[in-house]
């Protein structure tokens, strides 16, 4: 399970999006505009360009599915990947 992009993947945009919702990165000024959750998160990328959003909890967990399905996606490619690997040995 660690070693997996399907876990790292949320648990990092987790971590933006807390960091996001908590407001400590307007308080240091770190990142006052939100600019590292709206380039990490394309739900919001998508939401900003075609419609206003009101509901950040829905777009935070929209953010974690996305890179969910995408570490998903590239653990299938690399499972499948291996097992091509291993059968060309044989």
């Amino acid at each position: 399970m660690i070693r997996k992009f399907s876990f790292w993947l949320p648990f990092i945009s987790f971590i933006f999006l807390v960091f996001h919702w908590s407001q400590l990165d307007s308080k240091t000024n770190f990142d006052d505009k939100g600019l590292l959750v709206y380039y990490t998160s394309p739900p919001f990328l998508i939401a900003e360009q075609h419609f206003a959003f009101d509901h950040e909890v829905l777009f935070y967990c929209l953010t974690i599915v996305f890179w969910f399905l995408i570490g998903w996606i590239i653990d299938r490619l690399i499972k499948s990947l291996i097992a091509m690997l291993k059968k060309a040995k044989y």
